[in-house]
């Protein structure tokens, strides 16, 4: 049978304002203070886009899902030449500020983004999108948002009309203010939680039945079999669940112009310094590229998911998800858009931004298994242009393959509960400890669920490329850490073949220095505060007898573990039966000792 990608669309929101990174607030448009002094809607400058055939694509898009060997899209380009400050009107205000004013129209659209070829705000200034009736407002975007290619992107907003605010304080030099649009996205999949800023909002169900124009949830959602990530079968795998995040992207190649989506993975690494580290498929990317420049506007959606099992799409955007936009490249293996066949499927991103305790994300643990082992194995993904889902099974086998491409290469999974569609490739497999094995290529079916209703369905298949095979992946030559993966997820060269996930609570830890480049002989504690768990991230100069210490203030030894062949790596302090406080850990070797302080919170 022939096994097809699951490449495709995603659900993607934009409807809170902090969901990606931003200041908040309201645009002085929205201020009571300015309204006074604001243009009549009439006079703001409009630039009028002419929409790409929806209708048509939709139609591609159904024949393609018949047989599928490209990917399913949710939005499509169109190009622009829109900037500032001659695209809109610059209104001087009686305080010496200035506001500068421009409304964007694609007739018909259900939902705009924008890419940015020029973006540089200089401090002073907050850039807001908001959409028609103003219900739907993005921003404060501002310098801190500045990228260093100048390339960037900003999310999704309801309707055919954006209206688009620089708040500009007194004295700041208009000249230095940078801002280009050569790109206005039309989604027409992904959206259906936007119909919350809508005018129609009364006749959502109506409108979803019918599917009718102006409604946003047509077309966009998974099959009623696939399971919300936070439903009772994933409620054991919530590190993994926050470790799985939803990409969306400008395609490449053939798919020039239109805008993509897939599932990818926060990776943990030997290191334990929270490097962002993201793993997907490398067939989601279609021109083959190494450029960082690909990759730098592409968003990247977490904890983009339900916050209960039973949640309906009226009750608006899920809260708590968070957008980064950007990323550089480290490794892939080759791929041909030509052919169906794959022997390795791994692409390895490291974000542009970075992550902090309150986004609650994780970096998830890793096996380079070779078997599959009795237990239940797990998926998280967003398929089919939705939040995030669960899949699981207990029948997984080593000796899978992806179209003929070579033999013992995927791990072939069938599944148990779930299902995965479009918009899943690349999201990772996770063993029955939790760890992960594989990234998703495909499935014989690109409706892969299509069982009854609940958590039954009738069984499918599921090809996930194996770790252990991209680790060193020596079927590309020459190998280098641009093929492979051991030089970016173990870079200490430890050899070690599992690794626990940490928390991104690790990146603000006030007691945590950089170990990037740590010295010989020493350590990191993480997370730091703890409420009962810590890992030592121990760098020492040769192995040997090591000694873990846990010291009360007064110096009172609680706790004591001796390695006697200790190398550098992490090793986990339980201190669950301590009660709160602060506490000395010391490390002691042969020839050194090294003393941190650890804060029990308790």
């Amino acid at each position: 049978m022939k096994k097809v990608f699951l490449l495709g669309a995603l659900a993607l929101l934009c409807g809170s304002a902090m969901a990606q990174e931003s200041e908040g607030g309201k645009p002085l448009s929205m201020t009571p203070s300015y309204i006074g002094n604001m243009l009549p809607q009439k006079d703001v400058p409009q630039i009028s886009l002419t929409a790409p055939d929806i209708d048509a694509l939709i139609s591609e898009d159904e024949r393609i899902a018949q047989n599928p060997s490209k990917p399913v899209r949710i939005g499509a380009c169109i190009a622009s030449d829109i900037s500032f400050p001659k695209s809109g009107m610059l209104v001087r205000q009686p305080d010496g500020k200035n506001i500068w004013f421009a409304k964007i129209t694609v007739s018909g659209a259900r939902a705009l983004g924008i890419y940015y070829d020029k973006f540089k705000l200089p401090d002073g200034v907050k850039y807001f999108i908001n959409n028609s009736n103003g219900k739907q407002v993005l921003g404060a975007y501002t310098s801190a948002n500045n990228p260093d290619d100048g390339k960037w992107v900003t999310d999704k907003v309801q309707g055919e009309v954006m209206n688009l605010e620089l708040d500009i304080d007194a004295g700041v030099d208009i000249d230095s203010i940078q801002l280009h649009i050569n790109n206005v996205a039309d989604y027409y999949k992904g959206i259906r939680y936007l119909q919350v800023y809508a005018d129609l909002i009364s006749n959502y169900s109506t409108n979803v039945a019918n599917k009718t124009t102006n409604t946003l949830a047509s077309w966009d959602s998974s099959s009623s079999c696939e399971i919300n990530a936070i439903c009772p079968i994933g409620n054991a795998y919530t590190i993994q669940r926050k470790a799985t995040v939803a990409i969306q992207y400008l395609g490449t190649g053939l798919l020039l112009g239109y805008v993509l989506a897939c599932t990818g993975t926060l990776m943990n690494n030997t290191k334990q310094d929270c490097t962002p580290y993201v793993l997907t498929a490398t067939h989601v990317e279609a021109s083959n590229s190494t450029s960082n420049t690909t990759f730098s506007q592409w968003q990247f959606y977490f904890l983009y998911e339900t916050p209960s099992c039973a949640y309906a799409v009226s009750l608006g955007p899920p809260a708590g998800y968070r957008t980064l936009v950007g990323a550089t490249f480290k490794a892939r293996a080759s791929y041909d858009s030509s052919s169906n066949s794959l022997v390795g499927d791994f692409l390895l991103l490291k974000l542009k931004g970075t992550l902090t305790t309150a986004d609650s994300a994780y970096f998830a643990g890793w096996n380079i298994a070779t078997t599959a082992t009795a237990g239940t194995y797990t998926c998280f993904h967003h398929p089919e242009a939705d939040v995030k889902k669960v899949s699981n099974t207990t029948s997984v086998s080593a000796n899978g393959n992806f179209n003929g491409g070579g033999q013992n290469t995927h791990w072939q999974v069938n599944w148990l509960n779930g299902g995965v569609e479009e918009g899943s490739s690349g999201s990772g497999l996770f063993d029955p400890n939790g760890r992960l094995i594989g990234d998703l290529s495909g499935a014989p079916d690109p409706n892969a669920c299509m069982g009854a209703s609940g958590y039954t369905m009738t069984t499918t298949q599921a090809e996930y490329s194996k770790l252990t095979l991209n680790w060193s992946y020596v079927h590309q030559q020459p190998s280098d850490s641009t093929t492979r993966l051991k030089d970016w997820l173990d870079p200490t060269n430890s050899g070690v073949t599992i690794l626990d996930a940490i928390p991104s609570g690790c990146l603000i830890s006030s007691a945590v220095k950089s170990i990037v480049n740590k010295p010989a002989n020493s350590f990191t504690l993480c997370p730091n505060p703890s409420n009962g768990i810590t890992y030592a991230d121990v760098n020492i100069n040769e192995a040997g007898s090591m000694k873990i210490e846990v010291l009360s203030m007064l110096g009172r030894k609680v706790l004591e573990t001796i390695y006697p062949n200790a190398q550098p790596g992490k090793y986990q302090i339980d201190l669950s039966d301590l009660a709160g406080g602060i506490y000395m850990v010391k490390i002691s070797t042969k020839n050194t000792f090294m003393v941190n302080k650890l804060v029990l919170s308790k």
